[in-house]
């Protein structure tokens, strides 16, 4: 992580004596922006309000490939720059685990995968939640969709509802730390996790709607338990970015 302004004008200062004065006025400027801009930094005025799930998780095993798709809020919407993941994903009747990799965002199919594998396993609840913990992740920058640069997190986790087997949903938690600091753990926060015929398949397509979870189930991609019809309410934020 790069050092802060204050500290390199700091540093500046003391090595050329000349640029106390231009230090203060860029620290006053940037002190200037973060005010004007708090109260929409980060939110994504298209952001879509998820319903309640009030089922259970499905009660038979399943395994198989699986294309992740995440939208959190600093994406501002673009469905195009969507964090794609191709993982493997099991399902014992108890506990769920993911085996994942960032995809190459140029690929155009899930054989895309790039960087190392991550693991994760939890224990799912009878109202069907979970929560994947992937330690402090790192990708490089063929994944990162917004710079050309590596991306790593602090933390990372997925905190999930197992809606059914074919797909189901999450909140992308934890922090990002480079290129930037960015905090994560809206309930826009979106992950997408849906199943996929094999590796050498198309990756999903969705539309922003799409990125609300819960989402809206049938009543052949529910749990055993779920309503055939959980709906959303398609509130958008009026934040600006």
């Amino acid at each position: 992580m790069g050092f802060s302004l204050s500290t390199r004008c700091t540093a500046a200062s003391v090595l050329l004596g000349t640029l106390v004065t231009a230090c203060v006025a860029a620290r006053d400027q940037y002190d200037e922006y973060l005010d004007r801009s708090a109260g929409v930094r980060g939110k994504d005025p298209t952001a879509v309000e998820a319903g309640v799930f009030d089922g259970a998780p499905p009660t038979t095993a399943f395994s198989g490939t699986y294309a992740i798709a995440c939208l959190p809020n600093l994406l501002a919407g673009r469905v195009d720059r969507a964090l794609h993941f191709i993982a493997k994903v099991k399902f014992d009747g108890t506990k769920l685990s993911v085996e994942l990799r960032g995809m190459d965002k140029t690929a155009t199919n899930l054989s895309g995968g790039i960087g190392e594998t991550y693991s994760a396993t939890s224990t799912v609840s009878p109202s069907a939640k979970f929560l994947w913990d992937f330690g402090k992740p790192k990708f490089p920058r063929e994944f990162n969709t917004i710079r050309d640069e590596d991306v790593e997190f602090s933390s990372a986790t997925m905190d999930g509802i197992l809606i059914g087997e074919k797909k189901f949903c999450a909140e992308l938690g934890g922090q990002i730390i480079k290129p930037s600091v960015v905090e994560l753990g809206e309930t826009t926060d979106v992950c997408l996790i849906e199943q996929v015929a094999s590796e050498t398949a198309s990756f999903p397509q969705y539309e922003r709607d799409d990125f609300a979870c819960p989402f809206k189930t049938t009543t052949s991609d529910a749990g055993a338990d779920a309503p055939p019809d959980v709906g959303i309410d398609a509130v958008s934020d009026a934040g600006e970015q």
